[in-house]
């Protein structure tokens, strides 16, 4: 597949979470068929703790970790 274009991108901010992304793709197959791809990807906000030297616990730098959830279904009324 190759990126025609991008019809649509769609940002929801949680600043402690993480967000999340709607994005809907134009994409062409090895036949020259466009084909729509409309995905959620979720940007996580990981919180972890570190041993330090001394063998205590100290906080770490909040890491993102993306994510493509599976079995995911939108429900167009909620």
């Amino acid at each position: 597949f190759t990126l025609e274009r991008v019809v649509n991108g769609v940002k929801r901010v949680d600043g402690y979470q993480g967000s999340r992304y709607l994005l809907e793709l134009e994409l062409k197959d090895s036949n020259g068929q466009l084909l729509r791809l409309t995905e959620y990807i979720y940007a996580l906000i990981r919180h972890g703790r570190q041993r330090s030297k001394d063998f205590g616990f100290c906080r770490s730098t909040p890491q993102l970790v993306l994510c493509n959830p599976v079995g995911f279904r939108w429900n167009p009324f909620a």
